[in-house]
């Protein structure tokens, strides 16, 4: 485990300015390269304190942004009609998943991005309705119901 000093907060991490203990694999491969966080020295303690108005308004745009998002996010309905087996015409032929939804608010205009999209049990392999939640910042998260049906087919 790594101590590191947040530069932006991180969904289920922090905020900016706390500090937090991550394994050393997520702190190289991502938190470091991405300047979402610097480890904790005096000297970048310093280097922090001076920026914190910087990455405080960086911060707050990013929430805004968040928030307008969110909106849009709210007014798309996702309804999906699928194939269904023959002999259980409740269960899916294929599945509906994160890219699924994903391409659902591209085809409406809205910018989502996969790992933004959480379905509580990992795809969708029957009819129904199910919740699932949209992280666009820390502090947004929109729950949004997914309805599947059956394709009618002709």
């Amino acid at each position: 485990m790594i101590e590191l000093l947040l530069c932006e907060s991180i969904v289920n991490l922090g905020r900016v300015g706390d500090k937090v203990s991550v394994s050393d694999g997520y702190a190289r491969n991502y938190l470091l390269p991405y300047g979402k966080a610097v480890d904790v020295t005096p000297e970048n303690l310093v280097i922090f304190e001076k920026k914190r108005k910087e990455y405080e308004k960086k911060e707050a745009d990013i929430l805004e942004q968040a928030k307008v998002l969110a909106k849009a996010v709210e007014a798309v309905d996702l309804v999906f009609s699928e194939k269904v087996l023959e002999d259980d015409e409740s269960r899916l032929y294929g599945s509906v998943g994160g890219v699924d939804i994903v391409q659902q608010f591209v085809k409406q205009g809205v910018d989502v991005k996969k790992n933004q999209v959480n379905i509580g049990v990992g795809v969708i392999k029957t009819v129904g309705t199910f919740e699932c939640s949209i992280a666009l910042h820390s502090e947004v998260v929109v729950k949004k119901i997914v309805t599947v049906e059956a394709l009618v087919q002709d």
